[in-house]
């Protein structure tokens, strides 16, 4: 008889020595899970001769995983997408929700880097992303392309808290790129963030945050102008400013109306 694992072999009792010796030289190991835990094992190899077991001998197989699996990200329970507002002259704002990272390879493979980037950014260095570093976890900005660089390598726990962190801040006086109206109420300047995070092999499927940009003045008898209909109206706040959509060609759509 002969044992490798829990798998029993046996063999005719007239088989002579060079027949076990031949079998034992085919021994192989195979696992087939899609997903197996890295790690040694050991194999105990004895033979019984009908009377007596011979001591075993031992054989290790180190197993190793292989990254060939795509990372996931999701911004909001779930979902690649989500959307929030940015208020002109406000402070930064979160622009994930209830964000969470996976990778299906297993053993712990750690992740290699992510970004995000304001795809449409318009406003120079006057419009950020910034994120908060971690233990193995370094954040750069680049303002030219409007990038945060967040680079490992680190746990997917660790991209995944650092990637919660992650805020937008438009300092510019007016944010650029309002879908400005002659007559109406203008459309508010949007912006779209994209998130990509890389395992050293796989980006994963790009998670986007879509940004609306709160246009907010100060001047309400200026803002009680375009209530006359000429541009966008005002929406009174309970704070000491008003809210407006490029407040600037209302009040002048008004005077040239008085000198008609």
């Amino acid at each position: 008889m002969l044992w490798a694992l829990t798998q029993l072999y046996t063999f005719p009792d007239s088989a002579v020595v060079a027949v076990y010796q031949a079998a034992l030289r085919t021994l192989q190991y195979q696992n087939t899970a899609e997903e197996p835990t890295p790690g040694a094992r050991t194999i105990a190899i004895t033979v019984f001769d009908g009377e007596h077991t011979s001591d075993a001998q031992t054989v290790g197989v180190g197993v190793t995983v292989v990254n060939d699996r795509t990372p996931s990200l999701t911004l909001n329970d779930g979902s690649t997408t989500f959307a929030t507002d940015f208020e002109e002259e406000g402070d930064a704002i979160m622009v994930v929700g209830n964000l969470d990272l996976t990778d299906a390879d297993s053993g712990g493979l750690l992740i290699d880097s992510a970004t995000v980037t304001v795809s449409n950014g318009q406003d120079g260095s006057q419009e950020q992303l910034t994120a908060t570093a971690g233990v193995d976890i370094g954040v750069t900005y680049d303002e030219d392309t409007y990038t945060l660089h967040l680079t490992g390598p680190a746990t997917v726990q660790q991209f995944k808290e650092a990637l919660a962190t992650v805020e937008y801040i438009n300092t510019a006086n007016e944010p650029s790129g309002a879908d400005v109206k002659a007559i109406g109420n203008d459309g508010p300047a949007q912006r779209t963030i994209l998130f990509v995070v890389n395992d050293g092999e796989f980006n994963s499927a790009d998670a986007t945050t879509d940004v609306s940009m709160v246009t907010v003045c100060g001047n309400t008898g200026a803002c009680a102008l375009a209530r006359l209909g000429h541009g966008a109206g005002c929406n009174t706040r309970k704070r000491a400013r008003t809210t407006c959509v490029h407040l600037g060609r209302s009040t002048t759509a008004v005077a040239k109306r008085s000198h008609s």
